[in-house]
């Protein structure tokens, strides 16, 4: 009897002490409980679901405690309707796996589309690779957010069609070490505090994501290891506090396409040496890149900086015929000094062959637009300040408004503040 009941206990221990893996194929969606023997549930560490599954199957899979290697890449998440609630296909729900502290790898659904609400919120994920999810279009509100000091890395490599990264979607994703964005050419939204806390990465390289207009407020605000910054070539607003405390950055180049630059959108920025803007007129907002206190509410002031532009020795570098129209602005001018680049660099005013568009008092003159070409300036907002076609002589264009307009001559576009 005695060897019996110790027989038993090892192999208790035995069960216990070695991953137990499991591949289920789930023909009828919603009965892979019935699938996973019950004295199983509890001890299967790896586990490889194909198939259709829905809610109630990753319900399941959330109720597994030692689970901690899921493999869907085979399944497909089919709608299912529960009470007045219908959960959508190739989906993973609002809130699915919300706190689970057991699964530290999750390989996705190829057709998966959408991760859901706080869907993944206070794991114990460690690699986020989404390569294997051509059709992922949206992740949703904080789905992976606040998994502090388990997730290492994080791949959207070949997301073509991913169109929105949410608010706090990775938020205090404070050992991130890695992000990859190649291929995100449809990503058009990075939320508020996307990227907020992601403190060890060290590249944030967006050129892939061509759609990107705008980096939204506070998306990468404390990525205090990045010391390489590649912007996309199309984007046109920086936000408010987009790179606030991205301390080891050295170098920031502002894309050509960039209107404007929002206030504490590089605040502190402790390593900073040279901003090189590539726009002939770049609109930045004062304290861009200031190192001052940020308000604390929307009536009180910001505290003055005990150093400023000067003391720091700021170096900003601007397209050829460019360093007056820098020296106008209200946070450029700021900068101790402002060289013109000899060399690779943009010409303000020789972007056609023989066309130059410059500012002259209150006026904008074209020079050397051929006859017939069609001239028209346009504000910011969108409103047409003048129309004209060009005969073949210099066109002064008289603007009773300032600031930044575009000019637009045959199919080209100029950039000219006044």
């Amino acid at each position: 009897m005695k060897k019996i009941l110790l027989f038993s206990a090892f192999l208790g221990c035995f069960a216990l002490g070695h991953a137990q893996t499991k591949n289920v194929v789930v023909e009828t969606a919603g009965t892979l409980s019935t699938l996973i023997p019950a004295e199983e549930v509890s001890t299967l560490t790896t586990l490889t679901v194909s198939g259709s599954i829905n809610k109630t199957d990753l319900d399941t899979l959330n109720g597994m405690p030692a689970l901690t290697t899921l493999d869907l890449s085979q399944a497909n998440i089919v709608a299912e309707t529960v009470g007045e609630v219908t959960y959508a296909a190739n989906t993973v729900p609002d809130e699915t796996f919300s706190g689970n502290q057991s699964i530290t790898k999750v390989v996705f659904p190829n057709s998966l589309e959408s991760l859901g609400t706080e869907s993944f919120y206070m794991t114990e994920i460690g690699v986020l690779d989404f390569s294997n999810c051509p059709e992922l279009k949206e992740i949703g509100y904080q789905a992976f957010g606040s998994i502090q000091e388990t997730l290492t890395h994080v791949s959207f490599n070949g997301c073509s069609k991913l169109t929105s990264i949410g608010d706090y979607a990775f938020t205090q994703g404070k050992a991130i070490e890695t992000s990859d964005f190649s291929g995100c050419s449809a990503l058009t939204h990075i939320g508020n505090r996307a990227f907020l806390n992601v403190w060890t990465v060290e590249t944030i390289d967006l050129s892939s994501c061509t759609a990107l207009s705008t980096i939204n407020d506070n998306s990468f605000r404390g990525t205090k290891k990045v010391s390489s910054l590649i912007l996309p070539e199309n984007v046109k607003v920086i936000g408010e506090n987009a790179f606030y405390q991205c301390n080891a950055l050295e170098t920031i180049t502002i894309p050509a396409s960039v209107d404007s630059i929002a206030p504490y959108a590089f605040y502190q920025p402790k390593a900073l040496k040279t901003v090189i803007c590539k726009g002939t007129a770049t609109q930045a907002a004062e304290r861009a890149f200031s190192s001052v206190t940020p308000p604390t509410s929307s009536t009180s002031t910001p505290k003055p900086a005990e150093e400023n532009y000067n003391q720091k020795g700021y170096k900003l570098i601007v397209p050829k015929g460019c360093a007056d129209t820098y020296r106008a602005g209200i946070e450029w001018a700021k900068f101790p000094t402002i060289e013109e680049a000899e060399s690779g660099a943009i010409d303000a005013t020789e972007i056609l062959s023989d066309v130059h568009v410059y500012a002259n008092g209150n006026a904008i003159v074209v020079e050397g637009a051929v006859a017939g070409t069609q001239v028209s300036v346009i504000g910011l907002s969108g409103y047409a300040a003048q129309n004209a076609v060009a005969d073949g002589s210099t066109l002064s264009l008289t603007i009773e408004q300032k600031g930044l307009f575009l000019v637009k001559v045959g199919t080209s576009v100029f950039k000219v503040i006044l």
